[in-house]
């Protein structure tokens, strides 16, 4: 074999680069300078040395392994390294460091913007990361209708409440699905049970003048309508508020629910401290305070324990009261 040889195999792109790259030690040389050759077994070595250490992308569970060719997302060596020239003779797994640096510029490599020309409106080269795109194919997804389940398997992840960080819907979406999950009963709770007591043809109607808006907050979903009223509430959801949806299985609500029990929980100490050593009837509306916002916080966090709900469902942890029947007839409904 002769260098021109090496040079076509290896993807370089001149006689000098097998010269520069390969040392003797590792690849001999034979006969004279500038007319000297290679001896094929030797180059098989080296080859072999380059060659990824194991021939499988996955250990199963069940201790056997998925070999690269049994995969789909297999490269040839340097593939996305277009100055370093991709072997056609060594395969390996595509890697996420693949991805960033066929996306990402740095001292050895332009990204693919670069050597594509691809611009931002200002003229700057784009930017991407490869979890900009997971977020983007999430988001395809989750516009589309695929279950949380079923979305959160697809993204190879190990907890349906992991997958509502990557919820990115707007708030005309976020209305659309509260609405539709009232209609098809995955919603659970007093607007859903007023929903399907009303006549067919009064349904539709109720639900374009109750569901005006719908706000996110660390302790779940509000459809309370501000521009209409003020919070009746005082933005302490769990006293008892209709308007308020728990969803299932979200760690971060649960967190956020759990740190506001615990403070609560102190604060009851001192209120009932306080009216058990000075007799105040002030501490008292206190203590009633703190004890109803421990036991809405303990419906909000039950949710999280009924199997007979689904990951991911947005579900009223309050009962049924007369605010809201009240407010139903305010509205005309």
């Amino acid at each position: 074999m002769y260098a021109r040889d090496i040079q076509h195999i290896m993807g370089m792109s001149g006689l000098s680069s097998v010269h520069a790259s390969i040392p003797r030690e590792k690849l001999p040389r034979y006969g004279k300078e500038k007319k000297y050759y290679f001896i094929a077994s030797d180059f098989e070595a080296y080859l072999q040395t380059r060659r990824v250490k194991h021939l499988w992308t996955t250990a199963r569970e069940d201790g056997g392994y998925q070999m690269l060719s049994e995969s789909l997302f297999v490269v040839f060596k340097n593939f996305f390294f277009p100055r370093g020239g991709h072997i056609c003779l060594l395969a390996e797994p595509m890697r996420k460091g693949h991805i960033n640096s066929f996306l990402s510029s740095h001292a050895l490599n332009k990204s693919v913007f670069e050597r594509c020309d691809i611009r931002e409106e200002d003229g700057a080269f784009c930017r991407m990361s490869s979890h900009q795109f997971r977020h983007w194919l999430n988001d395809i997804a989750d516009k589309g209708g695929l279950p949380t389940d079923t979305l959160t398997r697809w993204m190879g992840r190990d907890n349906p409440r992991d997958t509502e960080v990557y919820k990115h819907a707007t708030m005309d979406e976020r209305l659309r699905w509260v609405k539709e999950g009232i209609q098809s009963e995955q919603l659970h709770g007093t607007m859903t049970d007023v929903y399907f007591e009303l006549p067919e043809g009064e349904r539709d109607v109720f639900l374009d003048g109750q569901i005006q808006a719908v706000h996110f907050t660390p302790m779940g979903l509000c459809l309370h309508d501000f521009a209409v009223e003020p919070c009746p509430y005082h933005l302490n959801c769990v006293r008892g508020c209709p308007d308020y949806l728990r969803t299932k299985g979200n760690q971060r609500e649960r967190q956020y629910l759990l740190d506001v029990q615990r403070n609560t929980e102190q604060a009851l100490a001192s209120a009932r401290q306080a009216a058990a050593q000075t007799g105040s009837e002030i501490a008292k509306p206190w203590v009633a305070h703190h004890e109803k916002t421990l036991q809405g916080i303990q419906r909000a966090l039950s949710i999280d324990n009924d199997e007979s709900l689904t990951a991911g469902d947005f579900i009223s942890p309050m009962p049924a009261n007369d605010q809201f029947t009240e407010r139903s007839k305010h509205n005309g409904l």
